[in-house]
């Protein structure tokens, strides 16, 4: 017979597996191109710095762009620290940033109204919005 204590560490791990896997979705566009959402969690890790985004910074940390969404003003600036150990970029359809190595950051100003989805193209599952409003 299984024991109590069994049953319940099969179960926690199948929870805990499920919300990993919870945490991101893609898809492929007709283009080819890769559209998608990452959760703010990495490896059981929740990263939620809110002074950040009312400062107009996105972390980048453990793969992800917290917050993935950014809501500025027209003419704001927008940056984008790394703190992760690996160098990220920053693509938007009419841009791309230099390679932002850890301890840099890139900002950019928003000019115009409207909302602007960026990835990482060094690695393509990092996704973020800039909402100009």
């Amino acid at each position: 017979m299984i024991s109590m204590k069994m049953k319940f560490l099969v179960l926690f791990t199948a929870i805990g597996i499920m919300a990993a896997a919870a945490g991101c979705s893609s898809s492929t566009t007709a283009n080819g191109s890769t559209t998608g959402t990452i959760g703010n969690t990495t490896a059981g890790i929740v990263s939620s710095d809110t002074t950040a985004a009312s400062n107009n910074v996105v972390l980048i940390e453990s793969f992800v762009f917290n917050p993935d969404v950014l809501t500025i003003k027209v003419g704001d600036t927008a940056e984008w620290k790394n703190n992760d150990s690996v160098a990220h970029n920053i693509v938007f359809d009419a841009f791309k940033s230099d390679s932002i190595k850890n301890g840099e950051s890139y900002k950019h100003q928003f000019d115009t109204a409207g909302t602007y989805k960026y990835i990482c193209s060094i690695h393509p599952s990092m996704k973020g919005t800039i909402e100009v409003k």
